[in-house]
């Protein structure tokens, strides 16, 4: 930006994007004792913004991620302002601009990428911050910028001002100084103060220090004719007191010696942590035995990770975000890891942070205890009674579990590092429930303390979280397909009346290549077994949700692949999903609209023109573009399209909507 320059696309000097002086203006132009609405001068506000904005992009380009933001605000010399709320016709008249004078504060904006991309500033006007100054005897000074404020300086400062610019006192003066102001600016901020003599003598609090030391003088002869009495005395006790002193530090040695005797015998790990991850040298010999011995400021981080990364990382982390202050100091401690394993060892660790009388954090206190036995036994008991509950929701339903499971797969594929807030908490709860559900406590335990932690949300955290996710269901996927087995592939469903079809036709004389596309046709799926374990997933959402619902099915008699289209039925779950919670009301707001407490969810599948086509329908509230653009209705139709098919919505609001699946068929579908 720069104001004497015209701006090629406007053809208008260029000026900031946005601005909010409206109210200034409006004060301006209804002040009292106005003739006339006095000029808006605003090009030497932007003069000195365009100069800042060249520091900024000079010296402050871009910024680290993840770390505080530590760059001046930058402040300006004094320059005349828009605002005219207290300048007058007059004050133009003879050219006195106090009343509209100020100065410029600007703070630099980065984009998402940490790129410096321009300043937000506001005009401090100059009266208003002399006026806020608490008496006559102080002024507000910047020496580099020229600045100075005053609230009608008293004759005693205007004195002491020779002596405040070289950092001194008036010697002439009892009480004068400068105070250093903690304003984030490259250049220094003063307080100048000097109040006169008279007034210091004559305070309250000082006449009573005269009268006091005047008193005091007496005391003073009268005590030390008693104190030459006293002397004697005093080198006879000095000796005494020599000896308790010599017992005293033998004492303290003993008392030394007996701490660290406790720390050699203790069974437990101490260490001494200060504030940016240094250990000191004082701690448990057992230590030693576990970890290795260390130096002096050697980093926790290298002393307990053993070349595991993960760790180490997740030390770093917390210590940065405890330096830099960036969170609270609990969340923070979160980071890091409440067990370690080394050498086949298993350790808890418990750090606890240690105030100063001020309520400063002075260092941190860790506790690691040896858990190895404990934690093995505690491990293979959760892993047993895990895939105990597993195995046994298993053989309850197989078919139910396997939906569920598919399901689940589903949302951890939409977990993603660039997700939103409100969708990732969404996710975690359903995957939370679900894994309850399938009998998978340790993953829902998992995401019960990534729930607890999303207020924390910041790049580090989702990596961290998604990471160790996708680590821990991996594995816990290889564990529930051995537990499944492949069974699934090999199970086929007949009812009763296509078996007696079946039969009918052999015992009519069917030829080998009949009775060969009977046997291939009762391989494949009936599409009513299918939408039946629909139907139930869709009550099953809705309990969830806490709503109502009716589920009407309807489907010619034919059978489908169900591996040819079982990542189309994986992804439509995610559909039912979007229409039982967002389409689908609650049963008070169905009332109010006039609808019944249920609502309505058909489902219906038929084969027209070579098409397999799958309705599903609800009598909802519709849904709007942004949920429609959602990730997982892209998902749905993408994988409708790699099988030769296509995904469209119709959408009635306050009606319902209408989600139409049309794949082309082959020989993956037989009518029968």
């Amino acid at each position: 930006m720069n104001p004497d320059q015209i701006d090629l696309r406007t053809k208008k000097h260029q000026i900031p994007l946005f601005t909010l002086d409206s109210n200034i203006t409006s004060r301006a132009s209804s002040a009292a004792n106005r003739d006339d609405k006095i000029e808006e001068v605003e090009i030497f506000e932007y003069r000195v913004m365009k100069d800042q904005l060249e520091i900024f992009n000079k010296k402050y380009p871009e910024i680290k991620s993840g770390k505080e933001v530590n760059i001046p605000a930058l402040l300006s010399k004094d320059v005349v302002t828009c605002d005219n709320s207290e300048f007058s016709l007059s004050d133009l008249k003879v050219k006195n601009d106090y009343n509209r004078l100020g100065i410029v504060y600007s703070v630099p904006s980065y984009n998402k990428n940490n790129k410096f991309i321009g300043a937000v500033s506001g005009i401090l006007r100059k009266k208003i911050i002399a006026d806020s100054l608490p008496e006559k005897n102080f002024k507000l000074v910047n020496l580099n910028y020229g600045f100075e404020a005053d609230n009608r300086a008293s004759k005693q400062l205007k004195e002491s001002e020779k002596y405040l610019k070289n950092n001194l006192e008036n010697p002439n003066i009892v009480l004068t100084g400068s105070v250093d102001l903690k304003i984030k600016d490259d250049f220094a901020w003063k307080l100048w103060y000097a109040f006169p003599n008279e007034e210091f003598w004559n305070r309250n609090d000082v006449s009573s220090a005269k009268k006091f030391l005047i008193f005091g003088n007496l005391f003073i002869i009268l005590f030390a004719i008693g104190i030459i009495f006293k002397l004697i005395d005093f080198l006879k006790y000095q000796k005494e007191l020599e000896k308790e002193i010599q017992e005293r530090t033998y004492s303290l040695k003993v008392k030394n010696q007996d701490m660290q005797l406790i720390l050699d015998k203790a069974s437990e790990g101490y260490l001494i942590i200060d504030t940016n991850g240094n250990l000191a040298l004082e701690h448990s010999i057992i230590l030693d035995k576990w970890f290795g011995g260390f130096s002096e400021g050697t980093k926790i981080w290298d002393y307990l990770s053993h070349g595991n990364e993960k760790w180490r990382e997740s030390f770093i982390i917390a210590f940065e975000q405890i330096i830099n202050d960036s969170i609270p100091i609990e969340l923070a401690l979160e980071q890091i890891p409440k067990a370690i394993s080394v050498n086949n060892f298993h350790y808890e660790l418990s750090i606890t942070p240690i105030y100063n009388d001020n309520n400063d954090l002075i260092k941190f206190f860790c506790v690691i205890l040896n858990n190895t036995v404990n934690s093995e036994m505690d491990r293979i008991n959760q892993l047993s009674n895990e895939k105990l509950r597993i195995y046994k929701n298993l053989l309850n339903n197989k078919e139910d579990f396997i939906e569920l499971l598919n399901e689940t797969n589903l949302l951890v594929s939409l977990i993603h590092e660039d997700i939103k807030l409100e969708e990732i908490r969404r996710v975690v709860q359903l995957l939370k429930e679900n894994c309850e559900a399938l009998g998978i406590v340790s993953i829902a335990k998992f995401c019960i303390r990534w729930t607890e932690n999303l207020n924390n949300f910041n790049l580090d955290n989702i990596t961290f979280y998604c990471s160790s996710f996708f680590e821990l269901w991996a594995k816990k996927m290889l564990e529930v397909q051995d537990l499944i087995g492949e069974q699934n592939t090999q199970l086929v469903k007949i009812n009763k009346n296509e078996l007696t079809q079946a039969l009918n036709r052999v015992r009519k004389g069917a030829t080998q290549k009949e009775i060969e596309n009977i046997l291939l046709s009762l391989s494949l799926e009936p599409i009513s077994f299918r939408l039946n374990r629909l139907s139930k997933l869709c009550k099953s959402i809705a309990e969830k949700y806490n709503k109502n619902i009716d589920i009407q099915v309807y489907a010619n008699d034919f059978r489908l692949d169900s591996h040819y289209f079982a990542d189309f039925w994986r992804t439509l779950i995610i559909v039912l999903h979007y229409v039982i919670h967002f389409n689908i009301e609650k049963p008070e707001e169905r009332v109010q609209s006039k609808k019944s407490e249920n609502g309505m969810i058909s489902i219906e599948a038929a084969i027209q023109n070579n098409e397999f086509i799958l309705k599903i329908k609800d009598d909802g509230k519709g849904i709007d573009s942004l949920i429609k653009q959602n990730n997982a209705l892209s998902l749905v139709e993408q994988v409708c399209i790699n099988i030769g098919g296509k995904f469209e919505v119709e959408n009635t609001p306050n009606q319902g909507t209408l989600y139409i699946f049309k794949i082309l068929i082959n020989d993956k579908v037989i009518e029968i």
